[in-house]
């Protein structure tokens, strides 16, 4: 549903994603605001919107993975400008319990998760191999942000063993600790390495 008679914002309601029109803000109905609503209605889709904090920053992971830039609503409030921004760091835990907030914690996550996928594939390959790791994580319906980058290592494993790794462990790995956000340890790793400074 577009040109809704409110401004500033948009929403999935359990059956539709819903735009408003513009007024002191741009018209909602543009590519970054669209994914990030249909990314909650993906998420109720895989068993439940179980965490507002997660859906959130899921919702903006698949505007990142299709759009392929870190500004989240851009020029929502104003030419040049983003709403969120995946490149700021936000750790975890949450400062703030708003649920935006906490959801930009697992967008930085995806963001450095493509940025470190870029370094090892092309472009291509780094989008879709993120896609496919943040996508295996939600269809585990996840119980939280924690939860979910677990869900993306173990999506990750192919030997049943996450002990030894995975195929992408490192790239997880330092996305994981660029929010400083717990993750499955290899085999010999202990606290130390599960967060950064």
């Amino acid at each position: 549903r577009v040109n809704i008679d409110d401004s500033c914002n948009a929403y999935w309601n359990g059956n539709s994603i819903n735009f408003f029109r513009e007024g002191n803000c741009s018209n909602t109905a543009f590519v970054d605001v669209i994914t990030h609503e249909y990314g909650h209605g993906i998420d109720h889709v895989l068993g439940g919107i179980v965490d507002g904090g997660y859906s959130e920053g899921f919702g903006d992971a698949m505007a990142i993975l299709i759009t392929r830039q870190p500004c989240l609503g851009r020029d929502f409030q104003g030419p040049g400008k983003c709403l969120r921004n995946a490149e700021e760091i936000h750790p975890w835990p949450p400062n703030n319990p708003e649920v935006h907030e906490v959801g930009k914690i697992y967008a930085g996550f995806t963001w450095e998760l493509v940025k470190e996928l870029q370094k090892i594939y092309s472009e291509d390959k780094a989008y879709e191999t993120a896609k496919q790791l943040i996508l295996a994580a939600a269809a585990g319906n996840p119980s939280d942000i924690p939860d979910a980058v677990k869900l993306s290592f173990l999506a990750d494993d192919d030997d049943n063993d996450l002990s030894n790794g995975t195929p992408h462990y490192e790239q997880l790995e330092i996305a994981a600790k660029s929010r400083n956000i717990p993750y499955p340890q290899r085999e010999g790793e202990g606290p130390k390495e599960r967060c950064c400074a």
